[in-house]
C-alpha cells in the first residue's frame, strides 16, 4: 500500500498494474500481520509483512494478462491448495476459500 492508500485502493491499483483487470466491486476480507524469523535466509534476522485480503468482482469475460508479472491465471477454488503459498498467506487463504464457498 502506498502512503494514504486504503486496502481497497491498493487492491484496485495492484490488480490493474499486474493484470490489466479493473475491479468492479470490492469488499474487505481480512488482514494479518506475519513475522518470519528464519536464520537460513539472508534477511538479517527479521521480516514482517501485513497482508490485506480483498474480495473483488470482475466482469465474467475478463481475461487476465501478465503485464507486470511472469504469469497470471484464474484458479478454481477446488485447486487453490495445489499451489505453494508463503506462510504469511495461510490465514487469509483459509478465509478466502471459506468466503468463496459460501457464494
Amino acid at each position: 500500500m502506498e502512503p494514504g492508500e486504503t486496502a481497497d485502493d491498493a487492491a484496485r491499483r495492484e490488480v490493474a498494474e499486474e493484470t490489466g483487470i479493473c475491479l468492479i466491486q470490492t469488499e474487505p476480507l481480512g488482514e494479518v500481520e506475519h513475522h518470519d524469523l528464519d536464520p537460513d535466509k539472508d534477511l538479517r534476522g527479521e521480516a514482517r509483512v501485513r497482508l490485506h485480503a480483498v474480495l473483488a468482482q470482475v466482469a465474467s469475460t475478463v481475461e487476465a494478462k501478465p503485464i507486470a508479472s511472469a504469469e497470471c491465471r484464474w484458479v478454481p477454488i477446488d485447486e487453490f491448495d495445489r499451489y505453494d503459498w508463503p506462510p504469511a498467506n495461510a490465514e487469509l487463504n483459509s478465509a478466502l476459500v471459506a468466503a468463496l464457498r459460501e457464494r
